[in-house]
């Protein structure tokens, strides 16, 4: 009888301690796993490697997060359809392609030396006569057509109908629309002062001869976004992308191009989404 009381005992106590073990030490399944997705053309595709290394790196000590870059717009889109528990990073044109259907919030804009614009431009290789006459030539672009046209659009305001019928040829990312024109492939590429910046790096023989022939207006920069039902959750993980400037082990933000971030404020937000 006395055995059979510290048997009982023996099972009180363990049905006691049991859940408090499991409260200590959780344990994560693939579930809980929180992603962030990125897609940008003006970032060259040989960076995804070391891109994919330090922010896992980084975030792996924060919790259950992974970084997944995507090289390909369109892989990007499928995998991050019916995502509700993630973040994405992804040019601001490209958010306002696909933020309705997807049904995202912006939360960060990203800095570039305290600046959150970029500038497009279009640079040929020999200066053509006038702006008829450039829009005649074959345009590479690594934007999709329509917005691609936005731009010139914005750059030629008086041939508005000479730029819808502009040849606009797409390439995989921005520096190899301005590769295409450095090596006689198109005559004018639509690209960014910061890519055309990274190619004068890599090319500086090519591009002794490129040209600027038009400047468009600033851009936002990179946004970072959560699906709405998913951004009150997400933000210990914002907070921690957002201080990654002020932390020893924030090489990542070098390699994106940017060295900081900044709230989406009401106007920026409007922005966005008029």
């Amino acid at each position: 009888m006395r055995l059979n009381i510290f048997k009982f005992a023996y099972f009180i106590i363990i049905a006691l301690f049991l859940p408090c073990f499991f409260f200590v030490y959780p344990s994560f399944s693939q579930n809980d796993l929180i992603t962030l997705y990125f897609y940008s053309q003006e970032i060259h595709s040989n960076k995804y490697k070391s891109l994919k290394i330090e922010f896992d790196s980084y975030l792996s000590q924060l919790g259950n997060y992974e970084f997944q870059p995507f090289s390909e717009k369109q892989a990007f889109e499928e995998n991050l359809r019916d995502k509700t528990r993630c973040l994405v990073l992804l040019s601001s044109w490209h958010y306002k392609e696909i933020y309705k259907d997807y049904h995202l919030t912006p939360l960060l804009v990203a800095l570039t030396n305290g600046e959150k614009y970029h500038k497009n431009i279009l640079i040929t290789k020999e200066k053509p006569v006038n702006a008829q006459a450039v829009l005649k030539y074959r345009i590479a672009s690594a934007n999709n057509i329509e917005n691609s046209r936005v731009q010139l659009t914005e750059m030629f305001k008086d041939d508005a109908v000479a730029v819808q019928s502009a040849r606009i040829l797409l390439v995989p990312k921005d520096i190899d629309a301005i590769i295409s024109v450095g090596f006689g492939m198109c005559e004018a590429a639509l690209t960014m002062e910061s890519s055309l910046e990274t190619f004068k790096k890599l090319y500086p023989q090519l591009y002794e001869n490129i040209i600027v022939f038009a400047k468009g207006k600033n851009v936002l920069s990179l946004i970072l976004a959560a699906p709405e039902s998913f951004v009150k959750e997400a933000e210990p993980l914002v907070s921690a992308i957002e201080n990654m400037p002020k932390m020893d082990s924030g090489d990542q933000i070098p390699l994106l191009g940017i060295d900081g971030w900044q709230k989406i404020d009401s106007l920026i937000f409007k922005e966005l989404e008029e």
